[in-house]
């Protein structure tokens, strides 16, 4: 009996609560439940300080887009040494990181195209570059957020688009996105940022 109870209302409670993230009145508990490893808090959190990470070569790895707000887990992101949540002197890849983008709206996807080189040297594109926008760019994009996403950049292109550029399904493809916060949540440091160990002639 408890249990033919138990359903209706954590289907109730989650109604609620989505609701009220729509509204924008419940993002503080929002911030807590969406956690790396499931647990009940992180060691680490960083809010609308992207500049603080390294994206380079960081793998994106799917996780839900709901209400608005794309969430994705990232492995060998790394963060800047000199950062209020970094201890250490250099720059620190993360073990496991989730990246929360809240009002995220998906703009453009563009997917690489061969480029070819003329008898003056001049490259240009060997296709015609197609440029996809409104729900097209969203499927196309979480697409490839769904094969994992090796990311080559990600940084913003104006005062409120940021552009990605990575590869997944597509072997390179340029997207558009635009939100309005954004948080990064994590447990553990893995190792100096693999730049660090290359400097010290160590190729991991």
């Amino acid at each position: 009996m408890r249990q033919g109870f138990r359903r209706p209302a954590e289907a109730l409670l989650r109604q609620v609560i989505l609701t009220l993230i729509r509204q924008g009145l419940f993002l503080p508990f929002f911030h807590v439940i969406i956690l790396p490893k499931g647990g009940d808090s992180v060691k680490y959190r960083a809010d609308n300080t992207l500049h603080d990470f390294e994206f380079h070569d960081a793998e994106w790895h799917f996780v839900s887009y709901d209400s608005e707000s794309l969430i994705v887990d990232a492995k060998h992101l790394n963060i800047h040494k000199n950062t209020a949540q970094n201890p250490a002197n250099c720059d620190m890849e993360l073990q496991l990181a989730r990246i929360t983008f809240y009002g995220c709206e998906i703009i453009t996807f563009e997917p690489g195209v061969p480029w070819i080189t003329d008898a003056s040297g001049k490259s240009c594109p060997a296709e015609p570059l197609i440029t996809y926008t409104g729900h097209a760019a969203r499927e196309m994009l979480l697409h490839e957020l769904n094969c994992t996403t090796c990311i080559f950049a990600f940084s913003k292109s104006d005062c409120e688009r940021w552009r990605m550029a990575g590869c997944g399904d597509e072997p390179y493809f340029e997207a558009q996105i635009s939100f309005d916060a954004v948080t990064i949540e994590w447990d553990e440091f893995r190792r100096p940022a693999w730049y660090v160990l290359r400097e010290q002639g160590i190729h991991a």
